[in-house]
């Protein structure tokens, strides 16, 4: 399977240099980046597939005889 870009690439790319956070909080916050990441491509998965589900769907003649026009 294809490694996909990260969809906050431009958080992971940059170090926080703020001076605010520890290198532990630093840590952790990125490691939450990191599963919201994972959860927005498992749900964009979804979308995708529900998407190509229903254009085949529509792309098929009706089998209900009333539904046909």
């Amino acid at each position: 399977m294809q490694r996909r870009r990260p969809l906050c690439h431009h958080v992971h790319e940059e170090p926080v240099r703020d001076g605010w956070g520890t290198p532990a909080q630093t840590n952790e916050f990125q490691l939450r980046l990191d599963e919201m990441d994972k959860r927005l491509h498992d749900i964009l998965d979804v979308m995708i597939a529900l998407s190509e589900k229903f254009d085949r769907w529509e792309a098929e003649p009706s089998r209900d005889p009333a539904v046909r026009s």
